[in-house]
């Protein structure tokens, strides 16, 4: 792993809290959600139950737990509140964490450029 000086990383850790709206679930081995915290409600999540399983509670990620041995990064989720999120998907001990980063500015503006390529391609 690359190491930082601290300043760097402390700069990261905030320019992500910023502007990123970290959120995170924790899903214990059987689907059952054990915690959660962050800017869950940017991304119209609320009402979770803990002890309740995951996929009752949370529908685009029903099927994807329990994670194996391989994360999973699922790029540009449209939110169900409008916005765009990259959910990182990652084991540890028994568990499984689920990261959301809101990633709408980027999602919207390479949408954007695809549209206006696009359009070019049909001028020619």
């Amino acid at each position: 792993m690359i190491e930082f000086p601290a300043p760097i990383c402390d700069f990261i850790l905030a320019l992500t809290f910023e502007t990123r709206a970290p959120a995170y679930l924790l899903v214990a081995e059987d689907n059952s959600v054990v915690d959660w915290g962050g800017n869950l409600d940017s991304y119209n999540i609320t009402g979770l139950q803990k002890d309740k399983d995951l996929d009752q509670q949370i529908y685009f990620l029903a099927g994807l737990l329990p994670l194996e041995d391989n994360n999973i990064f699922l790029p540009s989720v449209k939110m169900e509140g409008g916005l765009y999120a990259d959910v990182y998907l990652f084991r540890e001990a028994q568990r499984t964490w689920v990261l959301l980063l809101d990633a709408s500015t980027s999602t919207i503006e390479q949408r954007r450029l695809q549209q206006k390529a696009y359009d070019l391609e049909l001028e020619r």
